[in-house]
């Protein structure tokens, strides 16, 4: 008489809780990703096409939301033109959207759009510069990913990095017009040193009290 096999019973799989630590990169994430843009980037026959990524909403409000997230990534008031510095940020970033997967030409332009709306350009002219640091940024690491190659002479890799140095120096040289502009010529002030003399009288500023008297 053969044996009945027992069924095994089914091991359940304990759920290790995260830690504080792990939960409140997760919040952080989640309100980080809140701020993104509204649209979605598909590519057609024709070219690739932005539409609203929740697809709420009449077809009026789905044109005004897409013309809405155009300007505010770009800082544009024309989505046309706001369409046109996304596209040069492309092609100066050397970023061969047209040779990629479907799939990864979507994520590579979902990206940059959303890069663009979480820096908020406030117009055209931040609009300008802040796609200019992003084709710059590519353009640097791509000269950086050429010095890494097996086959390459040591002119070539001198080559590299001077034109990585320049375009590294190009980049900070944007960074600090898109600072200055967005402060408006607002001067900084830095106060080095206060002394408070005998009556409340304040010092600001560098001074020499070693001695001789001549002062003013």
């Amino acid at each position: 008489m053969k044996k009945l096999k027992t069924p095994k019973k089914e091991q359940k799989n304990e759920i290790v809780q995260m830690d504080d630590y792990e939960k409140s990169m997760i919040s952080d994430w989640k309100k980080i990703d809140q701020t993104l843009s509204p649209l979605k980037c598909t590519q057609k026959e024709d070219g690739f096409l932005f539409e609203t990524l929740s697809g709420k909403g009449s077809d009026r409000e789905k044109k005004d939301l897409v013309h809405a997230g155009i300007c505010l990534a770009t800082g544009a008031k024309s989505s046309i033109f706001g369409t046109m510095l996304i596209n040069s940020c492309l092609n100066a970033g050397r970023l061969r959207i047209d040779e990629m997967k479907k799939s990864e030409a979507e994520q590579v332009l979902g990206s940059i759009l959303n890069t663009l709306h979480s820096l908020k350009p406030c117009d055209e002219i931040e609009g300008m510069l802040v796609t200019r640091l992003i084709a710059l940024h590519f353009q640097i690491h791509k000269y950086m990913i050429f010095m890494g190659g097996q086959d390459l002479t040591v002119e070539q890799v001198d080559s590299c990095i001077n034109r990585s140095a320049k375009l590294t120096r190009l980049y900070n040289e944007t960074l600090g017009a898109l600072m200055r502009y967005r402060r408006k010529g607002e001067q900084k002030v830095i106060v080095q040193h206060v002394n408070v003399n005998d009556g409340g009288r304040a010092i600001v500023g560098n001074f020499d009290a070693s001695g001789g008297g001549g002062g003013r």
